[in-house]
């Protein structure tokens, strides 16, 4: 049997417990099953790698988490998520609005975090990790009463007040956080509906209303990366879930994607997955 398999950028909105400010909770993964295609939030997420394995797409550049190893998605940062082992993750997830406040509004509009330990190992801190070992036996182990609560509240607000201390970097992106959002939910709605076809940059800036200059810079303040590559990405995504969830050529996959040839496929994919289709699809059946 063929599934299909249909998959799209998306804006998530990620919902907390009313009584918390922020979300945290931790997975576990058992297969290579677990992949969660591109998508963005006004979240700032931080991803900590507890056991096994976790690939992480962050705009342009592929890291794979290592037990110890953590990363933060700053807020509306294109990222997937892929567990080629079992593993366990902690997430916290930081509302935009939580932040601004705790950073007296100066997180996006001064600075963003950098805190990414497969990078850069020296992050990879005594005391950061004590912190977040502390925060995931809390998130695994609590029994959701108000000291509970309160004793989280206290040691992710403690967090995030090591991370704007000693993890954070000046922000370069230019535009309005509004217009930026307001240009990605518009782009990423015809990208998902056009994908599959030969678009242009051109074609892109004249339904978002900008001219190309513009519209490549908004584009790429948001994303991080430029409009084709990014484009690459949506494909790769699409492509994927035909991959594992279909027995399809590989030509067939790629051009239903919208690659054009399998050539092209292949090469997006290795620099992605570091490994080739056929490889990924058999380690994958072995599963």
């Amino acid at each position: 049997m063929i599934l299909e398999v249909t998959m799209a950028i998306q804006h998530e909105r990620v919902q907390s417990d009313q009584r918390l400010p922020f979300k945290a909770f931790v997975f576990a993964a058992h297969n290579l099953d677990r992949y969660i295609p591109a998508h963005w939030h006004q979240n700032t997420e931080l991803l900590y790698c507890i056991t096994g394995k976790l690939n992480v797409w962050e705009r342009n550049t592929f890291h794979q988490l290592a037990a110890g190893d953590v990363i933060i998605i700053n807020a509306n940062v294109v990222h997937s998520t892929q567990s080629p082992t079992a593993n366990q993750v902690l997430v916290i997830q930081l509302p935009l609005p939580l932040l601004m406040a705790v950073t007296e509004g100066q997180y996006t509009t001064e600075f963003i975090f950098s805190l990414n330990t497969v990078a850069h190992p020296a992050l990879k801190t005594q005391p950061l990790t004590a912190q977040l070992e502390t925060i995931a036996q809390l998130v695994m182990h609590q029994e959701n009463t108000l000291a509970d609560r309160i004793t989280l509240r206290a040691r992710v607000i403690a967090l995030i007040g090591y991370l704007v201390a000693n993890d954070t970097t000046a922000n370069q992106q230019q535009g309005t956080v509004e217009e930026s959002l307001q240009l990605a939910n518009k782009i990423a709605n015809y990208i998902n509906q056009h994908f599959r076809e030969p678009i242009t940059l051109h074609a892109a800036a004249q339904f978002s209303g900008y001219s190309d200059g513009h519209f490549s810079r908004l584009f790429k303040a948001f994303f991080g990366m430029g409009f084709h590559e990014f484009l690459s990405v949506i494909r790769l995504d699409s492509a994927f879930g035909e991959l594992v969830h279909s027995a399809r050529s590989f030509d067939n996959i790629a051009k239903t994607a919208g690659f054009g040839s399998y050539r092209n496929f292949y090469n997006t994919f290795v620099k992605y997955y570091q490994m080739t289709p056929s490889t990924y699809r058999i380690r994958y059946l072995k599963q």
